[in-house]
């Protein structure tokens, strides 16, 4: 019993510092760190989904890993609330032109990715 423990022990000792190793990063950087919760541009947020989106697009996407990305790079015309009520998201008002085609008039200010209108 003593000799499956050590081994469970080395196994996990292993698997430890893999994962640890695998998570860290060998570049150097001159930066200090900074006492300031203030993001940083230019760097990279990465994380771990389970498999590759099948589409970016919000229409093309049809799956959960995708569908949960688009939900946080994209911004809606509406939302619905905890009630099942239509709430205003980029849409300060939608009206209803005719039976498939509805107009959405967008919040004064809202802006592009890259700051235009």
């Amino acid at each position: 019993m003593k000799h499956f423990s050590t081994k469970y022990f080395v196994i996990m000792l292993a698997l430890v510092v893999g994962f640890v190793a695998a998570c860290s990063t060998d570049e150097t950087t001159d930066e200090s760190p900074s006492d300031d919760a203030s993001p940083t541009l230019g760097h990279d947020l990465n994380i771990g989904v389970v498999s590759d989106p099948v589409s970016l697009d919000p229409h093309g996407a049809n799956e959960t890993v995708a569908n949960t990305i688009n939900a946080t790079i994209y911004d809606r015309l509406v939302y619905m609330d905890q009630n099942s009520e239509i709430q205003s998201g980029l849409a300060e008002s939608l009206e209803q032109v005719e039976d498939t085609v509805w107009e959405a008039k967008i919040r004064e200010g809202v802006t592009f990715h890259d700051g235009s209108d």
